[in-house]
């Protein structure tokens, strides 16, 4: 190809336009194909066919302008070092750009992060060896290979995924050697191949459109279902189970609890026919400690599946450990899975163990966060201006589509025909942050609140555990207004499976279980959203059960927790009781002066942006009263009024009896041993076979 110092204007834009694809489809194909081979579900979420289209007419308009603009420079550089200044230019411009998402990252997020810092080091040093390479033939010598955006484009889209992802688990030393062997080696190769590098036809239509087919390809890939048997034995009993969990739904929010808004109708409709348990509390302040504890029937410090400090993900829940849906399978049941949060319900977190069939797939989005070194965020910004945000921020699958998935479930079902009765498991996730309801609840609730941007969002809660300000009236207002229309849109889908189940006649003989896995808190004193502590705005959760047959309503006023769902589900079946087992069969008579407990396990997430959160908390709640334990000796006892409202208690009798209660629950037994194995408890020893 001639130097472009012979090239018109059309010929350095059309150079341009191919660079822009090369770095489109390079971000595409780290937002699909990255999602696949990634446990970070919300870095690497998957992309739609429209954002890709248009982030890359967006990247080749951005090209075609740098390289004609590239054409003006001084003829002398490739003169003087034999370095095209057209692809030095372009190249100088990629680098500069990816430079500054990084730094804008950077000063929005925390710098000290891993992928921020490689990005940042990397775009610096790229930048200056471009710059070295453009001005000195001896540099040029040995630096020419760094003026191909094929070069920048592996670097940098690569550098911080191999350190946060592919070797996390590596110690810290060996990630770096790890990274600086890459480096040396992409940048070998680079110089070997720099005469072909250096030329503007470098990057040619067909590398171009083959990365941005790839990105293509991968966006219409969806997340395979998972496929688990086991060997069944007979069918112990007929009834169809529906287990659904309302996730980040506090029942004081509720109008079927007593909330002064009419947020739940349906639920209301439903409880007239089954079981509400009045005080409900989660085990955990957090979704997959709270799910493990209620398919298990085990406490957090007993299964495990936590946040712990130094790790980026909480543990999965072991395969030791034989959950609800294992136990039905198992006794000829036909389990399935319809989850929205593929964040920590996913396959890889444990909780899918027991399901035939277990849909955990992804929403597309339009432009998700992918790695800190990319544009799409400042797009995403730029668009959520003039676009409705629901499609940008909602990463996960809302209760129209998770209701979508279900009839077909439920169609399937009733088509087969095979005896088995259906046990299924549904998860929402639309009361969960960024609160996005659709009309006509948004409306009905928030008809003067504007939409809160995700990422606004983030900034007050960083700056409310850094002490810079106080979650103000009109703020707090509008996300409490946003929450409210995000359980009515959610109860009102509910109402709509129980209509479909009615429909095909599976309503009146099935078992249903309505449960939430933790609350949310709005500012109270001091924290904001979920996972933060066991105050109570975070462990109040609905519980309601409608048994086989049921049509009268009843309200139970003695104190649940989320380790008693598992128990109570196999006693009503006619199953045995799951040995070890924290919980108690809610429908077993009077469950007596029985105090509950819950926990808050920090993260990494907390030492780096909450360190004030960053310490393991422990509650019982024991008959009027809630204890908190915090593990570096901070005491607190509540008193809970009939509605829920707690207050400092100066009683130090009742303070005394429930840390007595505490006490004696923490220095108890584990109910696991040491070695991890459960005795008679396994699938194989219940006379269950893979």
């Amino acid at each position: 190809m001639r130097n472009s110092s012979q090239l018109s204007p059309r010929s350095a834009a059309l150079v341009g336009v191919r660079v822009g694809m090369l770095y489109a489809g390079c971000e595409a194909v780290l937002g699909t194909w990255l999602a696949r081979v990634t446990t970070d579900g919300f870095e690497y979420a998957p992309q739609s066919a429209v954002s890709i289209g248009l982030h890359a007419v967006l990247c080749a308009a951005c090209g075609a302008l740098v390289c004609v603009v590239a054409t003006q420079v001084s003829r002398s550089i490739a003169r003087r070092t034999g370095v095209d200044p057209l692809v030095a230019s372009a190249n100088c411009a990629t680098i500069a750009v990816l430079l500054a998402v990084a730094w804008m990252q950077a000063r929005e997020l925390d710098p000290s992060r891993v992928e921020l810092r490689d990005t940042l080091s990397l775009s610096l040093g790229l930048l200056s060896a471009s710059v070295l390479a453009s001005t000195s033939a001896r540099c040029a010598g040995w630096l020419g290979g760094t003026t191909s955006p094929w070069t920048v484009f592996i670097l940098v889209f690569t550098a911080p995924w191999l350190t946060v992802d592919a070797l996390a688990d590596e110690s810290w030393i060996l990630r770096r050697a790890l990274l600086v062997g890459w480096v040396l080696v992409v940048l070998v190769i680079a110089t070997l191949l720099r005469r072909r590098l250096q030329r503007p036809d470098a990057t040619g239509w067909l590398g171009a459109s083959a990365a941005l087919a790839l990105g293509f390809a991968g966006c219409m890939l969806s997340t395979d279902v998972l496929e688990q048997s086991l060997k069944r034995t007979a069918v112990t009993s007929r009834t169809p189970i529906i287990f659904l969990s309302l996730d980040t739904v506090r029942s004081d929010h509720m109008s079927v609890y007593g909330y002064e808004r009419e947020t739940t109708p349906r639920l209301s409709e439903f409880a007239q026919g089954a079981t509400r348990f009045a005080r409900m509390y989660s085990a955990a302040d957090f979704t997959l400690p709270s799910h493990a504890s209620m398919f298990t029937g085990l406490h957090p410090r007993e299964h495990d599946a936590i946040p712990v400090k130094d790790r980026a993900h909480a543990l999965p829940l072991r395969r030791e450990h034989v959950t609800l849906f294992e136990r039905l399978q198992a006794a000829g049941w036909s389990t399935e899975g319809v989850v929205s949060n593929f964040g920590y319900l996913g396959p890889e977190h444990g909780l899918a163990q027991g399901f035939e069939r277990y849909d955990a797939r992804v929403r597309r989005l339009a432009f998700p966060r992918v790695a800190h070194c990319t544009t799409r965020k400042r797009l995403h910004e730029l668009l959520y201006e003039y676009l409705d945000p629901h499609e940008f921020d909602v990463m996960y699958r809302t209760a129209g589509e998770i209701d979508a998935a279900v009839e077909e479930r439920l169609k399937e079902h009733v088509a087969r025909a095979d005896g088995r009765p259906l046990a299924l498991f549904v998860n929402y996730m639309d009361a969960h942050m960024p609160y996005s309801p659709p009309q006509p609840w948004r409306s009905r609730f928030a008809e003067r609140v504007s939409p809160v941007r995700k990422w606004d969002y983030y900034t007050w809660r960083a700056r409310l555990y850094r002490g810079e300000m106080e979650l103000a009236g009109a703020q707090r207002e509008a996300l409490l207004a946003l929450y409210d229309a995000s359980i009515a849109y959610l109860d009102s889908q509910v109402g709509e499976l129980f209509d479909r189940l009615k429909r095909m006649g599976l309503y009146d003989q099935a078992l249903i279980v309505v449960v939430s896995d933790h609350g949310e808190e709005f500012g109270e004193r001091g924290n904001l959203e979920h996972g933060m502590s066991v105050q109570l705005g975070e462990l109040c959760v609905p519980l309601l059960i409608k048994l086989p047959g049921q049509k009268e309503g009843r309200v139970i006023d003695e104190l649940a927790s989320g380790v008693d769902v598992t128990p109570t589900i196999l006693a009503a079946l006619g199953l045995p009781r799951p040995e070890p087992c924290a919980g108690r069969d809610l429908f077993a008579g009077s469950l007596g002066d029985r105090p509950v407990f819950a926990e808050h396990y920090p993260s990494a997430w907390h030492v780096r942006h909450a360190p004030q959160r960053a310490v393991h908390e422990t509650a019982a709640f024991w008959r009027e009263f809630q204890l908190i334990r915090r593990d570096d000796g901070q005491l607190e006892c509540w008193s809970l009024s009939p509605r829920g409202v707690p207050t400092l208690t100066t009683s130090p009798s009742a303070g005394s009896e429930v840390l007595r209660e505490l006490e004696g629950w923490t220095a108890g037994p584990r109910l696991r041993t040491e070695s991890g194995e459960r005795g008679n408890t396994s699938l194989e020893a219940l006379g269950y076979t893979q």
